[in-house]
């Protein structure tokens, strides 16, 4: 194409078009080329939307919107020359995956919400955000130098609409707008399952109705699934009029779901008030400690089930390690329960072995002393009412199961009432 530019590879298909992976001889890299596939009546159409897009792209310098390098119009057709992106779309990992991690969702759509207002700033509504616009490229985690090895692109702004004239003298820019008013008179341009319900009505194209279209996104990547689902288009399209998604799953934190909810509000004034400002709520969440973003007033057992949820999607060894040294504890706290209540039964039990019957007495027993071979006390202590005379404390010798009677009055024995042996001596205030 245009001596310059080798075709090799088509990568996919649109309404309007299709996209080639491409290599330029000139520079010698590889590039994507979007071209128009239409004939007759609908080729002119088709090079004007593919021209606007050249012209919307081109102005963004946004590093997470995909650049655009050259635009050609031949005798064959129009083209645009683009950045080749390198990975994974986020559809595909959708359908590979179907929900994905809470950290790695919240920090997709944060990446998408800064992306879309450096778009917004500039004057264009992408009006077409959905899973296959956006690119994964890289892994996860850090590069050895410390900048983030996994990146994401949104591409495809073929339907985008200006909000504001494009800052340009070139006489087709201002044509470029007048063709995006047209194209919205008694149409709905987007895609369905993520069109916000002020674009149904017909209202004017905002940067909340991108905000809608990332909620809704948000709603799938931790749910795997679309908020509102039916077999036919128009039964979607009342869904989103009407507004009422289905509950999202009981593991998700409630800060997050209500983040999710908030930017798919049918009404654009209670959205966050910018991409910006959704990616400043989002980066806040301290989703590597999901445990921490459940506040005290929820029951236990919802926050069991987000504890065993994150375990199971892999919310990291730490959250792991953390669930193991509760129910260590849980188990440890259990086994100290059932031990004094152990040893509390079995204070009892020697209290009423001893015929002790009085009321207010709390018996402990003792083990064996020298008094005796085999012998043991049994020491009580009595709490007598405030107006008795009563002894404060006694002790009284025990013989254990089988062994000779003690001898009234003898060297350890005798009751405390008797004058008592050598042993105890004569307590004063008895009878």
């Amino acid at each position: 194409m245009v001596d310059r530019y080798l075709l090799e590879a088509r990568l996919g298909r649109g309404g309007m078009g299709s996209v080639w992976r491409a290599r330029d001889l000139v520079l010698g890299r590889q590039v994507a080329i979007k071209l128009t596939d239409r004939a007759g009546a609908g080729r002119g159409s088709a090079e004007r939307r593919l021209r606007r897009e050249a012209m919307v792209i081109g102005s963004l310098t946004e590093r997470r919107l995909a650049r655009v390098y050259d635009y050609f119009e031949t005798d064959d057709g129009s083209f645009i020359v683009m950045e080749l992106v390198h990975g994974e779309s986020l559809s595909a990992r959708i359908k590979r995956e179907g929900r994905l991690p809470l950290a790695e969702a919240v920090w997709i759509v944060a990446e998408c919400a800064e992306a879309l207002h450096a778009a917004h700033r500039a004057g264009v509504v992408h009006r077409d955000v959905k899973p296959s616009n956006i690119m994964l490229t890289g892994s996860r985690g850090a590069a050895q130098d410390g900048s983030p090895a996994q990146d994401i692109k949104i591409v495809d702004f073929g339907i985008a609409a200006r909000t504001r004239p494009a800052p340009s003298r070139n006489p087709r820019a201002q044509d470029a707008v007048d063709i995006e008013t047209e194209t919205m008179t008694g149409n709905i341009v987007g895609t369905i399952a993520y069109l916000a319900p002020e674009r149904i009505s017909g209202a004017p194209d905002s940067p909340a109705a991108d905000l809608y279209s990332l909620g809704v996104l948000f709603y799938q990547l931790l749910s795997g699934r679309l908020p509102f689902e039916a077999s036919e288009p128009i039964a979607v399209l009342c869904a989103h009029a009407d507004g009422r998604a289905a509950p999202l799953p009981a593991d998700i934190p409630p800060p997050v779901a209500e983040l999710c909810l908030r930017l798919m509000a049918r009404d654009p004034a209670d959205r966050p008030p910018s991409g910006a400002a959704a990616a400043a709520e989002l980066r806040a969440l301290d989703v590597e400690h999901p445990e921490r973003l459940w506040p005290q007033r929820f029951p236990a057992a919802e926050r069991g089930k987000a504890l065993v949820s994150m375990l199971r999607t892999g919310a990291g060894q730490r959250v792991g390690r953390q669930a193991k040294a509760v129910v260590a504890a849980a188990s440890v706290a259990t086994m100290a329960t059932v031990g004094c209540t152990a040893w509390l039964v079995a204070g009892f039990g020697n209290q009423a072995a001893a015929g002790t019957t009085q009321p207010n007495t709390i018996t402990h027993s003792a083990s064996p002393t020298s008094t005796g071979p085999g012998s043991a006390h049994v020491v009580s202590a009595v709490v007598p009412p405030s107006h008795s005379s009563a002894p404060v404390a006694h002790s009284v010798p025990v013989q254990p199961k089988g062994g000779a009677p003690a001898k009234k009055g003898g060297a350890g024995g005798g009751d405390a009432g008797d004058g008592g042996g050598p042993a105890h001596g004569k307590h004063k205030g008895h009878d």
